[in-house]
């Protein structure tokens, strides 16, 4: 019986202009000499719902965290997402001896 031929779909990446980021760099393109982080001071509130508690932790009533700055790593385009998931491969036998390229 022949394949019923599918109509290709066109797949389109979202693309928001008008919407901006602060520090939102690629990492390739991130400066090396950067100032200090600051760190952000919290202040602890008993009267918050309990979230996380560990010994000592009502003796101090702030506690300061080192900031990080924010980078993309990648960008995937979301046709190659698609077209990974479409990608039928083939079924693998458990106990079968995986056929490896020669290189490895």
């Amino acid at each position: 019986m022949a394949k019923k031929s599918r109509k290709k779909e066109d797949i389109e990446a979202y693309r928001h202009e008008t919407d901006t980021r602060k520090n939102a760099v690629p990492v390739g393109l991130a400066s090396y000499d950067t100032s200090k982080p600051k760190p952000k001071k919290y202040e602890y509130d008993p009267h918050l719902d309990p979230q996380l508690v560990w010994a000592g932790k009502a003796e101090h009533t702030s506690f300061e965290v080192p900031t990080v700055s924010l980078h993309i790593h990648e960008r995937i385009a979301p046709e190659a997402i698609i077209r990974s998931i479409k990608r039928e491969d083939p079924q693998v036998d458990l106990f079968a001896k995986p056929e490896l390229p020669l290189k490895e």
